[in-house]
């Protein structure tokens, strides 16, 4: 999980997570220092492994 994420309500990359686990185990919750909000942020994967995407893979 990422140490900072941007905030949804003012954008800012000024955050740090607050609980590794929000109302479900797929969020997590991060607290945004400039407007003093937090917020949830789903966890996923972004980037698939090489080995997830066999048609990407180079020979």
């Amino acid at each position: 999980m990422p140490e900072s994420v941007e905030c949804p309500f003012c954008l800012g990359l000024d955050t740090e997570q607050f609980s590794a686990f929000g109302s479900a185990l797929s969020v997590s919750q991060y607290y945004c220092r400039p407007c003093r909000t937090v917020f949830e942020w789903m966890k996923r994967k972004d980037d698939p492994r090489p080995s997830d995407n066999p048609e990407g893979a180079h020979s």
